[in-house]
């Protein structure tokens, strides 16, 4: 493997990725802060920089964001090439062990990615609870009317369907058929055709 190399990136040229369920609490934010302060980018921050995904953070959220609060102009980078699905895995590999996630953006997924990284049944079974509320708020409305033109695709492969999910920003819902015994989880998108229009322009 070859050695990785410490860059030098803009802070404005970093994104965040939308999918990282990492979360801060106060006391933790607090003390990185401190450090940070004191001691500088000990710990760079991981991007990638596969032309698809060029400058996404993979690892180092939190420390990119008390980077900006502190008005910091460049922060110190270790650069990977990945597809998105290996993205998500390193993501998770790297946030397993510090802290809390948001179970919400954990939820939308994918399970078995999720077991790979080290997730225990017990953890899983949190992440995918029978959340009312959340259930309503990710839930689609919009109903597939029998005067509606569409067409379905089909994905043979995860890494394409996770591109799609990514993009389209979609999650995973309880089945409305679901019955008190058997719930089921799946992703089931109805998107306005605009979407792809303006995609293929």
């Amino acid at each position: 493997m070859s050695n990785l190399k410490i860059i030098q990136k803009k802070v404005s040229e970093l994104k965040p990725a939308t999918y990282n369920p990492r979360k801060i609490g106060k006391k933790e934010k607090m003390e990185l802060k401190k450090s940070i302060k004191k001691f500088d980018f000990v710990e760079p921050i991981v991007i990638n920089i596969n032309p698809k995904r060029k400058n996404i953070v993979i690892g180092g959220h939190q420390r990119l964001m008390i980077a900006q609060e502190l008005g910091m102009k460049e922060v110190p980078c270790v650069g990977v090439n990945l597809q998105i699905k290996d993205e998500k895995e390193l993501n998770l590999r790297l946030n397993k062990n510090k802290g809390e996630f948001d179970t919400k953006l954990l939820a939308g997924l994918d399970e078995k990615l999720l077991r790979e990284v080290g997730f225990m049944e017990s953890e899983l079974s949190k992440v995918f609870a029978d959340d009312v509320s959340l259930v309503k708020e990710e839930e689609f409305s919009a109903e597939l009317l029998e005067e509606n033109n569409y067409i379905v695709f089909a994905f043979n492969n995860s890494v394409d369907w996770m591109a799609i999910e990514d993009y389209f920003k979609l999650k995973s819902v309880l089945s409305k058929s679901s019955n008190k015994d058997y719930k089921q989880k799946g992703v089931g998108r109805v998107l306005d055709g605009q979407k792809l229009l303006d995609l293929i322009k």
